[in-house]
């Protein structure tokens, strides 16, 4: 038998997306057909009883087994049976009828359809496409709501710890408040000991006066045997040893750091203008009682910790409720550099304590609104558990479909699924979807903790539950697919991707070439190039038209091979990146989008597998499509996540069936 083209060579316009579709061909048994010649019956026979081991095997069920003969070998044979046995024997020397090729090639043009073909060719209901639209909504609700109680409760914890700030830090001002960028005044440091000295007595003595002297509701960390305030706890770690003589530049450290720890309770001294006793708070006064002495030249850093708690209230309303919190705050005083200035910074880390209390004249029960919220919560988890199942179910489905056409390729036609043919089975989509189930599963569980307090992680939270949100609409560009004008830019971007990341990768070595020179160069001239990271983002802004002229302004004069420097490197960089790089990116998603619309015109490039899949083309209101149900399923609703509950009723002979 004469070999027989499989697939036509179509010749695609358009660069970047242009595809050569291969041509193949294959020997006798494309005549697998069985038409009515007698000639050929006779050789599939001999060829099958040959395979078989001389066990007779017959595409007709009901045929009679001929006399047995030895053929006369030849090379056309032996050729024959070498190029197919390899294949055959993975089939169990099966041999596929027309009505299984029909069957296998409307099973495959019906996994390529859209849900809305799949409703109009066997009814089946588009139960993912109805389960991830509601998920969206649900998904989003739930977000927004976390949303709003996540801003009320940073809030919350900014205006606490300016409100600490005030309070705590000597020499405070509402200048440091302010955006870091462009900085309107210098770093909150300490230049001498008397400031350093000063600055812990006042907080020192304002702890202590916490409750009298502030407005918001705060009260100390009691045990529950003492009432008295509990101390401040002071902390200073420092060099082992650490010696300095900058008369004759010579010193001594040992780099082991030490940590001493001391817990400032309240001194008392007689006032004898008053005859009383009064409370007094001085560092130097309590280190010399505890034969202690501070050497600046070792300190590494000093740090004051304590403890508070407070109740927000927020604005009372029917979905709001008073929520407990305890700060943990830290006064840092910075030494490590040992430049001559101590930087000073407040922290605080909040943790979210039970409330207990009510609030009278109430319109709702507290409970209620409790139930909602959970309530929400659990449907979110249940339903993005069963997305998560019907996913893997398709995906497994179409893996099972890939693995049986594949070897029908292989077997049919003497070759296998090109590479492009194969990813065809693989639905990104549902990759997709079941990624942002998992994160909006352990993003809600995380909620549930923080809502009963047993947690305080708002940030994992948050990152969790946006990131999945966040895959969650995109996967909603899925089922835009099925319009032709929103499909064009999807497969636009997902056609130039490729030689966009290819572009990138090249454009990259450009930025980061920049980027280190920028570094070392204008660094120490320029504030925006003092680290690595500022000068990476410093370009980023340039690149996109952002704060030129400030840019060019603000390097220091004081060097001029520096400063002209600058400039070249300045005005190189915005060209390339302005003015060429930009050009040809855009450049790249216009030609393919170019290509994409000739497509849409002219008829899109045909893979082998599509081509034998459009060979026999049928009506998508085909009866045939009702007779190819492979699981008439009359069990419970779990038939659909599980197919293995269900019994086939089809009397025909399936695609696997073997002859």
């Amino acid at each position: 038998m004469e070999s027989q083209p499989l697939v036509r060579t179509i010749q695609p316009t358009g660069s970047g997306v242009n595809k050569l579709i291969r041509c193949s061909s294959y020997h006798g048994v494309e005549n697998s057909r069985y038409n009515d010649d007698q000639d050929d019956d006779s050789e599939i026979k001999h060829f099958v009883q040959r395979e078989t081991n001389d066990v007779p095997t017959y595409a007709s069920i009901n045929a009679t087994p001929p006399a047995t003969s030895t053929p006369t070998p030849t090379p056309d044979n032996d050729r024959r049976r070498s190029s197919i046995s390899s294949t055959n024997s993975s089939f169990n020397r099966s041999v596929f009828t027309p009505s299984m090729e029909d069957r296998l090639r409307r099973r495959l043009r019906f996994h390529f359809m859209n849900p809305c073909d799949k409703w109009k060719s066997r009814r089946r209901f588009p139960w993912k496409l109805i389960l991830q639209l509601l998920k969206v909504f649900l998904v989003t609700f739930q977000l927004i709501v976390f949303g709003q109680t996540r801003s009320r409760h940073v809030d919350f914890l900014e205006k606490n710890i300016i409100t600490f700030k005030h309070l705590y830090l000597c020499g405070w001002d509402t200048t440091f408040e302010t955006m870091p960028y462009p900085a309107s005044h210098g770093a909150f440091a300490v230049y001498t000991i008397d400031e350093i000295v000063k600055g812990v007595n006042y907080a020192w003595y304002r702890y202590n006066a916490t409750k009298e002297i502030a407005i918001g509701s705060y009260d100390f960390i009691r045990t529950r045997n003492h009432t008295n305030i509990p101390p401040m706890q002071l902390i200073i770690k420092h060099y082992k040893k650490g010696d300095i003589n900058p008369a004759n530049q010579t010193y001594h450290y040992d780099s082991r750091i030490v940590q001493d720890s001391f817990l400032l309770e309240s001194m008392e001294r007689f006032n004898k203008s008053t005859n009383t006793t009064d409370e007094f708070f001085d560092l130097i006064t309590f280190l010399r009682q505890k034969d202690y002495y501070i050497n600046f030249d070792s300190l590494v850093d000093m740090k004051l910790k304590f403890s508070l708690k407070t109740i927000h209230l927020k604005a009372l309303s029917m979905l709001q409720s008073p929520d407990c919190f305890q700060f943990d705050i830290n006064i840092h005083y910075e030494n490590i550099q040992h430049d001559g200035q101590v930087d000073i910074s407040l922290t605080s880390d909040i943790f979210k304590l039970e409330c207990y209390g009510h609030v009278d004249h109430e319109t709702t029960d507290p409970r209620l609104r409790e139930y909602g919220v959970r309530t929400l919560d659990v449907l979110v988890i249940i339903i993005s558990i069963f997305s998560t199942v019907l996913c893997f179910r398709s995906l497994f489905r179409a893996e099972m479909l890939r693995r049986f056409t594949n070897k029908f390729f292989e077997y049919k036609f003497n070759k296998k699924l090109s590479t492009d043919d194969m990813m065809e089975f693989v639905n990104l989509w549902h990759i997709l979807i079941i990624i942002n189930d998992v994160l909006t599963v352990i993003g809600t569980v995380i909620k549930m903790a923080i809502d009963a307090s047993e947690s305080s992680s708002y940030d994992l939270c948050g990152l969790l539950l946006g990131t999945g949100n966040l895959l969650i609409w995109i996967g909603v560009l899925r089922y835009l697919q099925f319009f032709k004008h929103y499909n064009l830019l999807i497969l636009t971007m997902k056609a130039a991707f490729p030689a966009i990341l290819r572009f990138l990768l090249c454009a990259a070595f450009f930025y980061l070439g920049f980027t280190f020179c920028g570094w070392i160069v204008l660094g120490p001239y320029h504030v925006k190039f003092r680290d690595l990271s500022t000068a990476s983002e410093c370009l980023f802004s340039l690149v996109n038209g952002d704060d030129m002229f400030v840019t060019f302004a603000a390097i220091q004069r004081s060097n001029s091979l520096i400063y002209i420097y600058s400039r070249v490197y300045l005005y190189i960089f915005i060209s390339l990146f302005m003015y060429v790089v930009y050009s040809i990116f855009t450049s790249i998603i216009i030609t393919t989008y170019e290509a994409i619309k000739n497509y849409y015109e002219h008829g899109f490039p045909i893979t082998e597998l599509h081509e034998f899949i459009n060979q026999d083309p049928i009506s998508l209101t085909s009866p045939l499509y009702m007779q190819d149900t492979d699981h008439q399923c009359h069990c419970s609703i779990f038939s659909l996540c599980f197919t293995c509950c269900c019994k086939t009723t089809n009397e025909f002979p399936d695609d696997y069936s073997s002859l």
